[in-house]
């Protein structure tokens, strides 16, 4: 069974995705991780090899991280992905739960899940307007176009996970009341997983907690779809 951590860029997936292997979630072996670097000292939590098969599955379709407008997940996966993601999914199987991460979940889950059995999705929530900021403090990101970009994300991610069983964990609420929050993740995914266990300790920072700026404003489209993904409707 496979837990994928969905959310934009900039939302929370690593330090959700690290709490989730700190409750005995198998993520692989330390050199198939990605290295920190100075955007996440604390480490990506994120698998060389899923964020290679990504890239390339958005490379095909003439996308990147940043440039998702036209990204559409009814193309047909190309064939010289076939086999490597296959061979991924594989390695994802033989350890159960697995938990996996990489926000271009958002956009290309639907090509993993004819691979896995009984996904579960955890979706990371985070403000916007934070996302836009931050996105603009270490890009240089324009913030209308993070704001769109976390829009293309979200609207890519509520579609591509309904019906699919979904355990929302919101950053904000995480960093400022990690004592209540991470039993609470616990709680939801020990539902689908029993032995998971409750980390007796935890590496979350409150300082990475940011208010969203009130100068960057959402669009009501937005702001709708933000309400939608915070109440699961």
């Amino acid at each position: 069974m496979t837990i994928f951590v969905l959310g934009m860029h900039r939302s929370g997936t690593s330090a959700i995705t690290r709490l989730i292997a700190d409750m005995g979630a198998y993520i692989g072996a330390e050199d198939e991780m990605l290295p920190p670097n100075p955007d996440n000292p604390q480490g990506f939590w994120e698998r060389g090899d899923v964020l290679a098969i990504n890239r390339a599955i958005m490379q095909a379709q003439h996308c990147n991280w940043y440039t998702v407008e036209h990204f559409d997940s009814r193309q047909p996966l190309p064939p010289a992905l076939q086999r490597p993601l296959q061979a991924c999914a594989a390695t994802l199987a033989a350890h159960s739960p697995f938990v996996v991460k990489d926000p271009r979940f958002c956009l290309t889950l639907p090509y993993w899940l004819p691979h896995v059995q009984n996904p579960v999705i955890v979706l990371a929530l985070r403000h916007p307007a934070t996302i836009a900021d931050s996105l603009h403090r270490r890009n240089n990101m324009a913030p209308e176009q993070g704001l769109a970009l976390w829009e293309n994300h979200m609207t890519h991610a509520l579609k591509n996970i309904a019906g699919l069983p979904v355990v929302r964990c919101r950053f904000e609420t995480l960093m400022e009341n990690p004592a209540e929050e991470i039993p609470a993740l616990h709680r939801a995914l020990a539902r689908h997983f029993p032995g998971l266990t409750l980390p007796s300790i935890h590496a979350i920072n409150p300082a990475f907690a940011r208010a969203a700026p009130a100068k960057i404003q959402l669009s009501s489209t937005q702001q709708a779809l933000y309400e939608r993904a915070m109440k699961g409707e």
